[in-house]
């Protein structure tokens, strides 16, 4: 199969580059399905099938500066992306689950991966 790279780091890291399957990257059309895509293929890198986020940085990573509370959020972004990725790449599953809150709001996700 043939694989890309292409630069993942939009935060000052220079040159930093992720392997994606290119037929796995053109098949995402959803608008925050590629961004998420992205960077579950580069959190992945230790294998470890599991990874966290603050909130925030997953709004900055995904572009998706919605003003909705976070159950509409996960629902409306999160949701509609992992299903995209699940049916049409070689992500096997994908469980978004509340990690971390400050008081009543979560500041912190965590994405528990499942490859084919």
């Amino acid at each position: 199969t043939e694989t890309i790279n292409f630069i993942s780091a939009v935060d000052g890291r220079k040159y930093q580059t992720t392997v994606v399957l290119y037929q796995s990257a053109v098949k995402l059309s959803g608008r925050y399905s590629w961004n998420l895509y992205q960077l579950i293929k580069s959190r992945l890198l230790d294998k470890s099938g599991a990874f966290s986020i603050k909130l925030d940085e997953l709004m900055i990573e995904l572009n998706s500066r919605v003003n909705l509370e976070f159950k509409d959020y996960k629902k409306s972004v999160i949701g509609r992306s992992i299903d995209e990725i699940v049916e049409k790449t070689e992500i096997k599953s994908i469980k978004c689950v509340n990690a971390e809150r400050q008081g009543r709001r979560v500041s912190k996700v965590r994405f528990e991966i499942e490859m084919r």
